[in-house]
């Protein structure tokens, strides 16, 4: 009677087969794509924030202003907890927020407190502030959006966020969006001016 035999040589294991299958092919592009969505949908999220910061930094009452910009920046992360599946916790979130900005320095809070105060000297503090408010405002709510947005998208969540580890990358993201917001500021009152040479439309 011919037993059958196995090809492979004894005491060898045999060869793994890694090819993927067509399902496995179709999950992992799927699971690329959402990725992919989600990176999008992020940068969406802090970019339409960050104006309404800006916005916000506009505000003529003193210190009315930082607290719009609070609440942009609360409902910035919200949206992010949410596209990442995160649980959301507001008061967790302030504790972040106060560690994150106490983090780029006294001189640097002191002129965004001083840049809301200014606002209640009628015409020449009004016009600093509303220079030097929303510059800090989008910039720090750009940092605080960027820190999140990569915390979140490597599984982090609030609880287990820590402030001291992520200064560092906080305050390169506050010098680059600075260097944002002076962009988007820029832009905006480029697209508000007249061209050389072009003649006023009549009313």
């Amino acid at each position: 009677m011919t037993e059958n035999v196995d090809a492979t040589n004894p005491g060898e294991e045999p060869i793994a087969d890694n090819t993927e299958t067509q399902e496995e092919q179709a999950f992992h592009h799927d699971a690329q794509q959402d990725t992919a969505f989600q990176e999008l949908t992020a940068e969406f999220i802090v970019r339409k924030h960050v104006a309404y910061a800006a916005g916000s930094g506009l505000i003529p009452i003193p210190l009315f202003d930082i607290a719009a910009v609070t609440a942009v920046q609360i409902k910035m992360v919200r949206d992010l907890s949410r596209l990442y599946g995160i649980p959301f916790s507001e008061n967790r979130l302030k504790t972040i927020i106060t560690a994150l900005i106490g983090g780029i320095g006294s001189e640097q809070i002191g002129r965004r407190v001083l840049g809301s105060f200014l606002k209640s000297i009628p015409v020449i503090g009004q016009v600093a502030g509303a220079a030097s408010v929303p510059l800090m405002a989008g910039a720090t709510t750009y940092a605080v959006g960027q820190v999140f947005r990569k915390h979140f998208a490597s599984g982090g969540n609030l609880i287990n966020f820590d402030p001291a580890k992520a200064k560092d990358y906080f305050n390169q993201q506050y010098q680059r969006g600075r260097d944002k917001v002076s962009e988007m500021t820029g832009a905006a009152k480029k697209g508000t001016e007249p061209e050389a040479g072009a003649e006023p439309q009549p009313a």
